[in-house]
């Protein structure tokens, strides 16, 4: 990850400069889209670490507007860890892979995405 983590802030604050309608079609508000969301998606990729769940939206939606149109299997199947290091690049698949750990980096458990499709009341129970 942090070979590629000054590319990746630099990729997402370009893909909100210059595709913004993608943001907004997922009901970001523009205003935020074009002030805001770019940097504050740079800046917590280049943390490395954190607890905020909004800033993990941010940057799991700018990545999906960067791959719109992939289905879930190919967001699902990424290869990338398995490449040898010389032949890894920030390509797409490279994205969402960096994405899925940047995920794991802000998450305040390890699991913590295991509890997105639990029914509400095995949550609270």
């Amino acid at each position: 990850m942090d070979r590629f983590r000054s590319q990746l802030a630099d990729l997402l604050k370009r893909t909100v400069s210059s595709s913004p309608h993608l943001l907004e079609r997922k009901g970001w508000e523009g205003n935020f889209v074009r002030n805001s969301m770019g940097e504050m998606a740079a800046t917590a990729v280049l943390l490395g670490k954190g607890n905020s769940g909004d800033l993990v939206r941010v940057v799991t939606d700018i990545t999906l507007a960067l791959v719109d149109g992939w289905s879930m299997d190919q967001l699902d199947e990424v290869h990338f860890w398995r490449l040898p290091d010389e032949e890894k690049e920030l390509n797409l698949v490279g994205v969402v892979a960096l994405t899925k750990m940047f995920i794991v980096e802000w998450s305040n458990e390890f699991d913590y995405q295991m509890y997105h499709d639990l029914p509400v009341n095995l949550k609270f129970a």
